[in-house]
């Protein structure tokens, strides 16, 4: 009994330390990200989930047909469960389709010089913050880049509501 609530309290500290310094774990609905992924991704992007959480979006992603799914996550545990569904779901991908989940805080990465959208369920406290992130990327590799926002829109930016998720297209800043 006692080892129970000692791997209880191991878990639970693990995902408020992870909802302290990111995001609360807030799943990704599947029948909204299937739906909403496949109108918006294309067979050329690269997605990057920032906080990917149990790796639903990139799932969802990757059925949508997308050519690489890239996923950062501070918690170990959501981590480890990402990885496993991806190294499920390979095996009906086409051969030229990948995925990566790191261990990681997302604010703190360098994301892939080829990512073509953002994806995120967006918490309010980090909406700004996260919008200034990829405005920063597009910025930096001088090109347009779509960022996906589920739970909330940028404050101050136009963009396009398609079920429950916001599409931004972000623009480079001139230099």
């Amino acid at each position: 009994m006692e080892l129970v609530i000692v791997i209880v309290g191991v878990v639970l500290g693990v995902f408020l330390l992870s909802a302290l310094t990111g995001a609360p774990y807030v799943p990704t609905l599947r029948k909204d990200s299937q739906r909403v992924f496949r109108e918006v991704l294309r067979s050329d992007d690269v997605l990057v989930d920032i906080g990917s959480g149990d790796g639903a979006a990139m799932v969802a992603a990757l059925e949508a047909g997308v050519q690489r799914a890239v996923g950062y996550e501070i918690n170990p545990m959501l981590c480890a469960i990402s990885r496993l569904r991806l190294w499920r779901l390979r095996r009906r991908l086409r051969p030229e389709q990948r995925s990566s989940v790191y261990w990681r805080n997302a604010w703190q990465v360098t994301f892939p010089p080829d990512t073509t959208v953002f994806y995120a369920f967006t918490v309010a406290r980090d909406a700004q913050r996260l919008h200034s992130l990829v405005q920063q990327f597009a910025t930096q590799h001088r090109r347009t880049v779509r960022l996906i926002s589920y739970g909330f829109a940028m404050p101050g930016r136009e963009g396009k509501l398609v079920g429950p998720m916001w599409i931004y297209e972000v623009t480079p800043q001139a230099q």
